[in-house]
């Protein structure tokens, strides 16, 4: 049901979306975001940003409509890897074209649906209801290594470990173009373009008040004629990064359909995002030091044999 809005903020200091969250918790921060977004809430009659921060006295106004029901139906139907399965976590590898957890996009077949379909008391875990005992996440078409919390305790530790950048996150990708460094650092703020994508701004640029500060390393790995396999690190963990931040230097991720240029439009490619997560290292609840290392899925590995054979 549709809920009016009119409150007259009582003190300054928090920021629109949360202040909203915290009076109308039935609506996720994700949906009250995209309604003022949509230009559906206002401020002193304005449109502000889900970021503006409240003043004492400022009238907010519009309406949050509930988005259409998700499905949280456990489906066993739905498989990935595990390659560790503690009482309090799991660390699991997600195949490529698994939506990690239902969206007004994807309402089912995602893959909170198979692990509440495994382990039912996940249901419980997280600050989402709809995505339960995920701390971190992977885009569908990102196959790679994920932590799952199985408890609340553990989903808050792993929560903490990721905010204060404890946990090694790696990818392997292939990116058009031969001249990139050899290493180099991307830290490019990300913000939303108008038509949905993240996008990273120069520093050349002006930012949002929106536009997230982002942290992207790489190594070069191997070079070829028109391509560079590279070894990247994430230190912070905004939509779409590494995609975003390559788009941004110019060298957009091979197999990538919504971050492309049109100079590479002749170059070879494949139909495949060629990013792995293949690389996770972390100190997991009870002290112990973990590594996981997940060989190249077999698309990438037959890529970058067909470069190397020219």
């Amino acid at each position: 049901m549709e809920k009016r809005i009119h409150i007259v903020a009582p003190s300054g200091g928090p920021r629109l979306d949360v202040f909203l969250h915290a009076q109308y918790p039935e609506f996720s921060r994700a949906v009250i975001q995209k309604h003022i977004t949509q230009g559906r809430i206002s401020v002193n009659g304005r449109t502000v940003t889900a970021h503006y921060r409240l003043r004492e006295g400022d009238t907010i106004a519009g309406t949050l409509e509930p988005p259409a029901e998700i499905e949280l139906t456990p489906d066993a139907t739905i498989g990935w890897q595990t390659l560790e399965a503690t009482p309090d976590y799991l660390v699991i590898n997600k195949p490529a074209g698994l939506v990690v957890h239902p969206s007004e996009g994807t309402k089912r077949g995602t893959l909170v649906n198979g692990l509440l379909a495994k382990y039912p008391s996940i249901a419980q875990v997280g600050d989402d209801l709809i995505r339960p005992g995920i701390v971190h996440r992977l885009d569908k078409e990102v196959a790679g290594l994920m932590i799952v919390a199985l408890t609340q305790p553990a989903f808050e530790y792993f929560k903490k470990q990721f905010q204060t950048h404890a946990i090694s996150k790696k990818y392997s990708a292939l990116v058009y173009g031969a001249d990139l460094p050899a290493t180099g650092e991307i830290t490019f703020p990300l913000q939303r373009s108008k038509d949905g994508k993240m996008v990273s701004v120069p520093e050349s640029g002006r930012p949002s008040d929106e536009a997230k500060w982002a942290k992207t390393e790489y190594e070069v790995l191997e070079r070829f004629p028109n391509h560079t396999f590279v070894r990247v690190t994430t230190f912070t963990g905004r939509t779409h990064q590494i995609r975003a931040h390559f788009h941004g230097i110019g060298h957009p991720l091979v197999g990538d359909t919504l971050y492309q240029i049109k100079r590479f439009a002749n170059t070879k490619h494949w139909h495949w995002l060629f990013l792995s997560a293949d690389r996770l290292s972390f100190i997991d609840p009870s002290g112990q030091k973990k590594e996981y290392i997940l060989p190249l899925p077999k698309p990438f590995e037959e890529a970058l044999r067909e470069l190397r054979d020219g």
